[in-house]
């Protein structure tokens, strides 16, 4: 029998999150928000299957909840949507990001990459 493996353990499982934990990723440091006086770091969105870490920003959990993490919870689900339509319109104009692409690795790597810059350009 196969088993099944949640989008957090493959994360788990991968250089990025090596690279995070070792603090070896060459992020820039925080900053503060447009307006704003105290400084926030650069963040991954993820959703309930993460666990939550210091780069990781995922949903409260539970219904009723205060208003604070209500609107919290609305605004990390508007940015998750944000990044999902993205993802939808490169997926349009990329026809191989529709299936599994059959590459190895290292591959794959610098195929997401050309498509990220070609994306932006």
């Amino acid at each position: 029998m196969v088993g099944r493996i949640s989008d957090g353990g493959v994360f788990y499982d991968t250089a990025l999150y090596a690279a995070l934990e070792s603090r070896s990723l060459n992020l820039p440091p925080p900053r503060p928000l447009q307006g704003r006086q105290i400084d926030v770091p650069y963040v991954l969105l993820a959703d309930d299957a993460f666990a939550l870490s210091k780069y990781l920003m995922k949903p409260y959990p539970y219904a009723n909840q205060p208003i604070d993490k209500r609107v919290y919870n609305y605004r990390l689900s508007r940015a998750r949507r944000m990044v999902e339509s993205v993802f939808g319109i490169m997926a349009s104009r990329f026809r191989v990001l529709r299936k599994p692409i059959e590459l190895y690795p290292e591959k794959v790597l610098g195929l997401v990459s050309t498509i990220a810059v070609l994306h932006i350009f």
